[in-house]
């Protein structure tokens, strides 16, 4: 049987995976519902307005990258494989498929972090397509 408590963290994880309306999420209440979540990241404050959507989205795997491996160096180098994410992420963005709080990315020449995207101060919620999903959260 499902405690109160646990009950209450599954009807919030769901809420942000399933529902477009984030209006009243609480930092505190979506890192307790995504304890222990892969799709749950943390940065500080400096980590994070440095970096960029399309960094961000490749480095936690919310993109796939479609390059394929160069025949000189057919293995593929960390360096690599971060660059093909990232133009994925781009081309993504390009072609409408990710969104930052249920908000469609426009372009990613203009892909900085801001801190209007964060929800409660904290928290930001990206995701590619219908179902792939990543929540970014302020230490």
């Amino acid at each position: 049987m499902c405690s109160e408590d646990g009950l209450s963290k599954a009807h919030l994880a769901t809420k942000i995976i399933f529902n477009s309306d984030y209006t009243g999420l609480k930092a505190e209440e979506v890192a307790l519902a995504f304890n222990g979540d892969p799709r749950l990241v943390f940065y500080d404050d400096a980590e994070l307005y440095a970096s960029t959507i399309t960094k961000i989205a490749a480095a936690h795997g919310l993109v796939r990258s479609t390059c394929k491996p160069h025949t000189r160096h057919p293995l593929p180098t960390r360096t690599n494989q971060h660059t093909c994410s990232t133009a994925a992420a781009r081309h993504l963005i390009d072609a409408g498929g990710l969104y930052i709080n249920n908000q469609q990315i426009a372009d990613h020449r203009n892909a900085k972090i801001d801190r209007s995207y964060l929800i409660d101060g904290r928290i930001l919620i990206m995701r590619a397509g219908r179902d792939k999903h990543l929540i970014v959260m302020l230490k």
